[in-house]
């Protein structure tokens, strides 16, 4: 029996490139993306592959992964991305809008030198075949749903591209659980993701969100060790300035402080980094929700146990 259709209600309906096709909601994604993808893409054994659900720190994970690849070494960092030879944060598949914009998203993206990181959203099902025949390396981010959910609430309420939702949080958390958001439900994303890389440890890695953020040294450390890259603690020290949330903040490269399509009045791109910044947000009973409907898969997937005390007011 097929999946019922995703909602495109109540969030969506007055985001014309908010669409749906291959059983989800995308934001700006054609739906001849893959195809063009598959047929035209330069698939490279050197690209590094940065794979998430919206909102789970991919921006930060994007900036580290490229503050690695050049052995901590940031001014060196800042000429590619003022050379032009790294792009500035963007999934894959995102903004793209029409079939017509394909061959120039393809065009950038072939211009950059390797190595290449590239940012997508997309669940392991779509995720383009051709890429991993050439050995590459796959980073899957994942984060705590609780802040995400909240994260992907303030985006809309900020982006155009979204609708700019004004509706209440009450109205967001149905949809999220529900998956009636870009990328579907959450937990599928990640259980999938998951099992991917725990079938493929050579060539995948799995980054948590709050693992970074607790020991921040160790974590970039083993990023450098499944890149090929031995970092020194000085190369790490300065990774981990480059890359906070004030200064990635403050950083025209990274804040997206440019771009038309956001109105940081109402949220700037990069909110909080914070976690636990749900229980401001979450009432108990969706707290309960969460926990009941995904609590055990988590753990069986080794990921997070959402008991928490109590929820901050």
């Amino acid at each position: 029996m097929n999946e019922p259709a995703p909602d495109l209600r109540p969030l969506y309906g007055t985001a014309p490139d908010v669409s749906v096709h291959h059983g989800q909601i995308w934001a700006g994604t054609p739906p001849e993306f893959f195809d063009y993808i598959d047929a035209h893409f330069d698939f490279r054994a050197d690209d590094v592959w940065l794979i998430s659900f919206p909102r789970s720190g991919t921006t930060w994970t994007y900036e580290i992964a490229h503050a690695v690849l050049q052995h901590g070494d940031i001014p060196a960092l800042r000429a590619a991305q003022d050379g032009g030879k790294i792009l500035k944060f963007l999934p894959l598949e995102i903004g793209i809008r029409t079939a017509a914009a394909l061959p120039e998203r393809v065009a950038a993206w072939k211009a950059l030198p390797s190595p290449r990181v590239i940012p997508t959203h997309v669940p392991p099902q779509l995720f383009p075949k051709a890429a991993v025949a050439t050995g590459c390396k796959l980073i899957y981010v994942v984060r705590d749903p609780r802040d995400v959910a909240v994260s992907l609430y303030h985006l809309h309420r900020s982006h155009k591209l979204l609708g700019s939702y004004k509706g209440p949080w009450d109205e967001f958390f149905e949809c999220f659980i529900a998956g009636n958001v870009p990328y579907g439900r959450w937990l599928e994303h990640t259980r999938a993701w998951s099992a991917y890389v725990e079938a493929h440890p050579a060539a995948a890695l799995r980054v948590q969100y709050e693992s970074l953020k607790s020991d921040f040294a160790s974590q970039v450390s083993r990023l450098g060790r499944f890149l090929g890259i031995d970092l020194p603690s000085a190369a790490v020290a300065a990774i981990a300035e480059h890359t906070s949330f004030r200064s990635m903040r403050g950083n025209p490269f990274t804040n997206r402080a440019s771009n038309p399509v956001m109105d940081f009045s109402v949220a700037p791109f990069l909110r909080k980094g914070e976690v636990g910044d749900w229980q401001r947000k979450f009432t108990p009973v969706q707290s309960e929700r969460i926990q009941t409907a995904w609590g055990a898969t988590l753990q069986d997937i080794g990921l997070y146990s959402l008991a928490v005390p109590s929820v901050a007011t």
